[in-house]
């Protein structure tokens, strides 16, 4: 006996080309969205790569800023102890030629009044000594000061400059991590 099947014909075909066609398409579409992800996810890590070649070229600017400022006020404070220890040898070279210069003065006065014993010879000697040697404590005094002054701004001034690089860092750091976050 021949068999016949009675029952209505089924579209196999049908049924299946209907199924890879929406397997196709949630294959498209998932393809897409980690197509989309992909190209999000470089454009962020450039973002942040950016954000990191900013902090350390700003880091790197800063810390120039500062050496070079540094190194200014070093030179500058520098010059100033050079020019107080000149000034301070100028001003002993002059208490001396004064000595000399008064002590000549002394001696040619009594030389001229007649008066030429040794003990006022002595005594003029005694004098114009004692004079010098308050004049150039004097002159020791004031540039010991002058030095302790100099010293004190230079100090002041790197202290600044050192609360101005941290202040600006901590700035910097603070606005990249702003940006970093709302990336």
């Amino acid at each position: 006996f021949p068999s016949h099947d009675t029952s209505a014909p089924t579209n196999n075909t049908t049924t299946t080309s209907t199924y890879d066609a929406e397997a196709a398409a949630k294959a498209k579409n998932i393809a897409d969205t980690n197509m989309y992800l992909d190209d999000k996810e470089a454009r962020l890590r450039a973002l942040l790569g950016d954000i990191n070649l900013t902090r350390n070229q700003g880091l790197t600017q800063l810390g120039d800023f500062y050496n070079t400022e540094k190194q200014a006020g070093e030179q500058k404070y520098g010059q100033q102890s050079e020019d107080n220890t000149r000034s301070k040898i100028n001003a002993l070279d002059a208490v001396d030629t004064k000595a000399r210069t008064g002590y000549n003065s002394l001696r040619s006065i009594i030389g001229h009044s007649g008066s030429a014993s040794q003990s006022a010879g002595m005594v003029a000697r005694d004098a114009v000594a004692r004079q010098a040697s308050q004049d150039r404590q004097k002159q020791v005094d004031t540039s010991a000061m002058n030095e302790r002054d100099i010293t004190n701004a230079r100090q002041m001034f790197l202290n600044d400059l050192e609360a101005k690089r941290k202040e600006r860092e901590s700035s910097l750091l603070a606005d990249l991590l702003n940006q970093e976050n709302s990336v």
